[in-house]
């Protein structure tokens, strides 16, 4: 019998009333996120970036309430306004249509689609533009009853009777989400809890700055912290309005500016005076940029790269004086505008999985006190090891998953990740996995795909710990072993955007490298996984992200509730062959713990004893002396070198082995840094490197580790000089 995401029935029948169906939606016990159908062999698709945000959200609600039935609606649009075409996206919509769907463009009129699919529609959520929070809330609700969001002018252009209108309904976001979670969330599911920001902005491709402020070196030790003072008198005009970026003068290193108080006057009195990270702050903030606030106890905003921070500030008019003072440190670059460079629109990304699943949805920082302690409250009311879908406000990821940690609930990364409820059922023709595939034993070797590519260098198989890459034996017993490993596979929109790049280089597989990747993917994205898992090289090893099924820090979590985690991520490791290295975080807010030995254990006899080799712990550090290798009953831990680019990598590993006076070789594992490094990149770095190191797949490094810490492991003979 399907298990719904309603209500039990003792509640219904409490209620008096049954909830709308949104059946559709199978969800096992043991499986981590709810299976969307097969998709549909024909799949329409448009491109929205044309659109509103307004019609945007209208279209990716319906495709949710289509979906849920059976996927067949794809919609995307580019979040870039200097590019109107989004790559990825349409990259992704050929291999579908090269599993054997037909596809269908609708881009012309994509608003046939509501006619089209009338049916599903029961009406229209109205949600607030004075209050975005109430879009979280219109999006639930949506799901809920089977309406689409909208606002009032396109629900009635479109002839769609208004059932919901939150318009005025609540003072605050506060208000909104006791309210959501007294009134709503009890309707729906309690096994999974999405978080996504409400509006977002699209800035425009040519837009200008004028410097103000810049540093004059590359400081990465905050020696220049200090308070610094800007004229902004020559941006006044009519508009009463003046824009202020402030962005990394350096991108290339990653240490942009940090700034903890920011002050604007205007004649001398005070326009604005704030923390970043404080409420204040909210008023002024046009766009956070991908800039970052400092975890716990937080108390500065920092932009490294290409992130920025773009402040807006009015002032009064016939203002005549006006004065910028920022305290600040590191790599800054300031500038202004007074003009508008870019606008704000709701936010549709992944909304189109809150309606399927009709998940309740917030937008709250661990790193304020009251949207902190709401947060608590919220999450009591969700089962142990719930999944936490979305992402954080302000970037306060290590706080943000702390808290979740605690509440025995762990983070899928999908704040990008497009048509989740399209991939949700999008299988791929040779995918032997059903819904409800018969679980592995975690000691049973893991079998190799039963239709791998006809190029034998493609079998998936290759990844399997049967088969190691070794090949022939180096001449000569090198100085370092060394692996490379691309991080952020947790991160759903990783594997389905940057990864999905990075894999299509021509260079993939010159270099042996271990790919983090999510486990999740079983469930929100079978057809993606089966992408990497049938074009992989033998040079290539798909690794379990952190950490396991999902995202956290275990040692905070509850006992009984670990438990069920670590089963969890064990089978979902093993059913997606992700199980012989596993990539490990553990700790509280930004303090790394080391993991226990305890914890070592479980992970081991989770996923099974003779299949994980070793775990990687997310501990980087860049000089031989930091280097750890920590063994737990012949089952090695070890820490990573974090690699930023080729040209610091190279120096920063040669400056390891130049360090190393041991005997026999030194064991380094690289964390290559997944957004910025690819894979020519990583192949140009080890040609740098020379002789002293041999390159090895991350699964044969462990093998090798453990050779050399001892016998009984099963695995290849120590390679030796001739």
């Amino acid at each position: 019998m399907r298990v719904l995401l309603l209500l039990a029935l003792s509640t219904l029948a409490a209620l008096g009333s049954s909830a709308p169906d949104i059946s559709g939606l199978n969800w096992p016990a043991n499986r981590a996120l709810p299976l969307f159908p097969d998709a549909a062999k024909e799949i329409e698709y448009a491109k929205l970036t044309a659109l509103s945000g307004e019609e945007q959200i209208l279209l990716v609600s319906l495709q949710g309430l289509v979906n849920r039935r059976q996927p067949r609606l794809y919609l995307y649009w580019s979040p870039d306004s200097s590019n109107s075409d989004d790559e990825v996206n349409e990259a992704w919509l050929r291999q579908i249509e090269g599993q054997g769907f037909k596809s269908a463009d609708v881009t012309s009129d994509p608003f046939r689609l509501v006619d089209k699919y009338k049916s599903d529609i029961r009406g229209a959520i109205v949600y607030d533009t004075k209050l975005p929070d109430t879009i979280n809330l219109a999006s639930t609700l949506a799901g809920l009853y089977g309406a689409v969001i909208a606002s009032e002018e396109l629900a009635r252009r479109l002839n769609l009777s208004i059932i919901e209108d939150l318009r005025g309904r609540f003072k605050d976001k506060y208000e909104l989400y006791e309210y959501a979670a007294r009134s709503v969330w009890p309707k729906v599911t309690d096994r999974l809890i999405t978080a996504i920001k409400p509006i977002s902005t699209v800035l425009y491709a040519n837009r200008t700055w004028e410097t103000l402020l810049k540093a004059n070196s590359s400081v990465t030790d905050s020696s220049n912290n200090g308070t610094y003072t800007a004229d902004l008198s020559r941006f006044i005009n009519r508009s009463n309005s003046v824009y202020v970026n402030i962005t990394d003068a350096f991108p290339a290193d990653g240490f942009g500016p940090s700034v903890y108080r920011v002050q604007v006057t205007a004649d001398n009195q005070t326009v604005a005076d704030f923390r970043p990270g404080d409420e204040a702050e909210d008023a002024f903030l046009f766009d956070d940029g991908g800039s970052h606030l400092a975890d716990y106890p937080g108390g500065w905003r920092f932009a490294d790269g290409s992130a920025a921070m773009i402040y807006k500030f009015d002032y009064p008019r016939r203002a005549t004086q006006l004065t910028l003072t920022l305290s600040m440190w590191n790599q800054y670059l300031v500038s202004a505008s007074a003009d508008r460079p870019g606008y704000q629109k709701v936010n549709s990304i992944f909304r189109d999985y809150i309606v399927g699943t009709a998940a309740p949805c917030i937008w709250l920082d661990s790193n304020r006190p009251r949207e902190a302690a709401l947060l608590d409250k919220l999450l009591r009311q969700f089962q142990p090891n719930a999944a936490y879908l979305g992402w954080f406000p302000n970037g306060d990821e290590m706080t943000g998953v702390t808290q979740l940690a605690k509440n025995g609930i762990y983070v899928g990364a999908a704040d990008f990740y497009f048509n989740p409820t399209l991939f949700g059922g999008f299988r791929s023709k040779d995918q032997a996995e059903q819904s409800t595939p018969k679980e592995q034993p975690a000691d049973q070797p893991t079998e190799p795909s039963k239709d791998p590519s006809k190029d034998p260098s493609k079998d998936p198989s290759k990844s399997s710990p049967k088969q190691p890459p070794w090949g022939i034996p180096p001449r000569k017993l090198p100085k370092v072993f060394l692996s490379l490993v691309y991080l952020e596979g947790d991160n759903l929109q990783y594997d389905q955007r940057a990864m999905f790049t990075h894999w299509n280089d021509p260079e993939r597989g010159s270099v042996p490298l271990g790919w983090t990747i999510s486990p999740l993917l079983r469930d929100i994205g079978p057809g993606i996984l089966s992408y990497y898992q049938r074009t992989a090289t033998k040079n290539d090893l798909l690794i379990a992200g952190p950490d396991g099924a999902g995202y956290t820090y275990p040692g905070v979590w509850p006992k009984r509730a670990l438990s069920d985690f670590l089963a969890q991520s064990g089978e979902y490791v093993r059913e997606t062959r992700t199980d012989s290295v596993l990539f490990v975080y553990d700790r509280i807010n930004a303090t790394d713990n080391p993991l226990t030995p305890e914890l070592t254990l479980a992970f081991q006899n989770a996923v099974g004893k003779q299949r994980l080799r070793g775990i990687l712990y997310g501990s980087f550090v860049s000089t031989l002396e930091a280097l750890q290798v920590n063994v737990t009953e012949a089952f090695p831990v070890t820490n990573m070198v974090s690699i930023g680019n080729e040209d610091s990598g190279a120096a920063t590993l040669k400056n390891i082995s130049d360090s190393y006076k041991g005997r026999g070789p030194l064991f380094v594992a690289g964390a290559v840094s997944a957004f910025d490094v690819t894979p020519a990149s990583v192949n140009s770095m080890v040609k740098k490197l020379g002789d002293d190191f041999a390159v090895v797949r991350p699964d044969m490094w462990f093998d090798l580790l453990r050779r050399r810490e001892g016998p009984g492991w099963p695995g290849p003979e120590w390679p030796r000089p001739p």
